[in-house]
């Protein structure tokens, strides 16, 4: 049916099935089959929030069109020698992955007919900048609600990444679950003026993998405006959007202007006292922030208490946070110094970088009883 080299083989498979596993592609389908009258070959999957199709040239020498599973794909692609060229063929309900003289691979389809892939057209398109999708991946899902939760079933739009275009030009990135939020200045990536949506974190996960961190990706809506189209290269991907208010967390976080009390920390010495009451605490790590005399401290109540380098401005009262949170927001910067801001008791802490508010983080506080 058609010859490719083992090493590019892999490489699109790789990224396609990972991309369908983060994801969290629900019929766990991949599907290929022949360009018509070119030597051209298509992978795609279909999933209820994301559609991607790969596009490669290669050898066709008759066309075809089959199923496989993501597992059964990525194990037995994943086997081949790379330096070979692979002649992949039938064989009754399986398919013959071929190299050398008389070397092969079995692997199973499904019989399944291959769903189409539809791009819609586009009415608006904007670039976004080498990378941006992976570092979405990496630093954001974790602050977004979790479908059937209860904050998700209020605002829907929380299940993702929600993107706004200000008035200024810039374009704001938020996420939140309720008890910890997170709204950067996404330097690198534009948007569409007037429209307001999240992109389900599943499928930012999911479109990481699949496409380059080294290539601009172009993203486009479709009419309607319930679509997203992403574009690099030969691949496409067709996602849906989450439509609706997104609640008014600007309103919570607290500037330096505004603070009662202000913790000027090293960020990596914090966030390795956050990591080691992380190891602590089990299920209840709660650091507990206190200042005595000149000294500050943080304390894992009946496990551990800790002295750390601090310039505490303002009044001096304690509060508590959750290690999994403050950890998710020490990560998110790269400078070496962080501000720990609270507007009053009670309040949730504001994460801030002296001087800059690309990025601000807000974790509500626990309850000490």
């Amino acid at each position: 049916m058609f010859k490719i080299n083992g090493g590019e083989l892999q490489q699109v498979v790789s990224s396609l099935t990972k991309g369908a596993k983060r994801a969290r592609l629900g019929e766990n389908r991949v599907y290929i089959s022949s360009v018509d009258s070119s030597n051209e070959v298509d992978f795609y999957f279909v999933g209820e929030e994301l559609q991607v199709q790969k596009r490669i040239s290669c050898e066709v020498s008759a066309p075809f069109a089959f199923a496989t599973t993501v597992h059964e794909l990525e194990v037995k692609v994943g086997a081949l020698p790379q330096e070979e060229w692979i002649m992949i063929e039938n064989d009754g309900e399986q398919l013959n992955l071929n190299w050398g003289r008389s070397s092969k691979i079995r692997m199973e389809t499904v019989p399944e007919m291959s769903p189409s892939i539809e791009i819609p057209d586009a009415t608006e398109s904007v670039l976004w900048a080498p990378g941006k999708l992976q570092i979405f991946s990496r630093s954001l899902p974790s602050f977004a609600a979790v479908a059937n939760s209860a904050g998700a079933e209020k605002y829907p739009v929380l299940r993702g990444l929600y993107f706004s275009k200000e008035e200024t030009g810039e374009v704001l990135v938020r996420a939140s679950n309720g008890s910890r939020a997170v709204t950067i200045n996404a330097q690198g990536v534009n948007w569409f003026d007037g429209f307001f949506a999240s992109i389900p974190t599943e499928t930012i996960s999911g479109l990481a993998e699949i496409f380059p961190n080294d290539s601009e990706v172009k993203v486009s809506i479709n009419e309607g405006k319930t679509l997203l189209i992403f574009e690099s290269g030969f691949t496409k991907a067709v996602t849906r959007l989450l439509v609706g208010d997104f609640p008014p967390i600007d309103k919570s976080y607290t500037n330096t202007d505004e603070a009662k009390v202000i913790w000027r920390v090293d960020r990596m010495e914090l966030l390795n006292t956050t990591r080691r009451i992380k190891r602590l605490g089990g299920d209840k790590p709660v650091m507990v922030f206190k200042k005595e005399g000149t000294k500050s401290f943080v304390e894992l109540l009946g496990v551990s208490i800790e002295q750390i380098g601090a310039n505490v401005e303002g009044e001096e009262f304690q509060f508590a946070v959750h290690s999994d949170y403050l950890e998710l927001c020490l990560t998110l910067y790269r400078t070496d110094e962080v501000l720990l801001c609270l507007k009053d008791k009670g309040l949730p802490l504001t994460v801030l970088c002296d001087g800059n508010d690309d990025i601000k983080a807000l974790i509500a506080q626990v309850l000490i009883v």
